[in-house]
């Protein structure tokens, strides 16, 4: 999985992704049918618009993603970075669409490859949040199926526990939303996964 996780450990360096951006331009220029490059482009809007926090980001990768699907139909990757791209954006906006979108997406990339436990847990977090903006109980149910299916696949997913626990307590499950916030300070040393843990342990009086 680690073409997909390495998406969590992206560097927080600005300038590393404008570099990027014009050396893929300047790719794109000399090969304008080349699928990696819009690829490799689009990876450094959507990481560039992580840490910036720009919407607009979000959108020119989604273009560029979109232009590596129609040049390679089959790429995994690319419905997975606009996946993400619609999932985040969705998320600085409270999108329902924008969650449609990327669970889409994410539903084709594993259609593609079914074998990774990231993507599972990608889904599970755009049920989760679609089931937030809606108050739709039936997608938090779809998110646990998912982030089921990623913890069967990876064990040690911290971050689908988290999503797991964070759905069940959003349905008011205490009992199974607990053991799933200490899988997470069991297997993570990401200090931002284990204070979300802490909270939800404390927000549910266990801990």
């Amino acid at each position: 999985g680690n073409a997909y996780t390495s998406r969590r450990d992206a560097t927080n360096n600005k300038q590393d992704y404008e570099l990027a951006i014009k050396d893929y331009t300047d790719a794109i220029r000399l090969a304008p049918k080349y699928a990696f490059a819009y690829y490799g482009r689009g990876n450094a809007y959507y990481f560039r618009g992580k840490v910036t926090n720009n919407k607009q980001d979000y959108g020119l990768a989604i273009q560029d993603y979109t232009d590596a699907i129609r040049l390679s139909p089959n790429s995994a990757f690319a419905y997975n970075g606009r996946g993400d791209a619609y999932y985040f954006r969705g998320k600085a906006t409270n999108n329902k669409q924008d969650y449609d979108l990327a669970i889409k997406d994410y539903t084709d990339t594993i259609r593609l490859d079914s074998k990774d436990s990231y993507i599972y847990t990608s889904r599970g977090y755009a049920y989760y949040r679609r089931g937030n903006a809606t108050n739709n109980q039936d997608d938090y149910q779809l998110a646990i199926q998912d982030f089921n299916r990623a913890i069967q696949l990876d064990s040690k997913d911290a971050e689908a526990y988290r999503g797991r626990g964070h759905t069940y307590r959003a349905l008011g499950d205490k009992t199974r939303a607990t053991p799933d916030y200490k899988k997470v300070l069991e297997w993570s040393k990401d200090s931002k996964l284990r204070r979300e843990a802490e909270q939800g342990l404390r927000e549910l009086g266990g801990k």
